[in-house]
């Protein structure tokens, strides 16, 4: 099997290598291999455990659906309550006070 890469792909594994990342370039192409693999896996789980009947639900009830504007106010919802629940979060995180130092 023979493998090219593009100049920027080439750098960036001899790169992880001479950080000392990985000991030789077929780690890191193996690594790569591996990861792509998993996300395959992941996105497949996706669309079968959840892309899919969703959509049979909507086939089968078709009234369910959300029109463009429903979906963005929705979506608008959902991301409104995400800052509120991030920004509770940093509320809570202690802060360093002027003129201290952090240890």
């Amino acid at each position: 099997m023979s493998i090219t890469l593009t100049n920027e792909m080439a750098e960036f594994v001899r790169d992880k290598v001479a950080r000392g990342d990985y000991a030789s370039h077929s780690e890191v192409l193996r690594d790569a291999l591996r990861v792509t693999r998993e996300r395959d896996r992941a996105v497949e789980a996706w669309l079968r455990d959840q892309v899919g009947p969703a959509a049979q639900a909507l086939r089968d009830c078709p009234e369910r659906a959300l029109s463009a504007g429903q979906l963005r106010a929705e979506l608008m919802k959902s991301r409104y309550v995400a800052d509120k629940l991030e920004g509770s979060v940093r509320a809570r995180s202690p802060r360093p006070v002027a003129g201290t130092r952090q240890s």
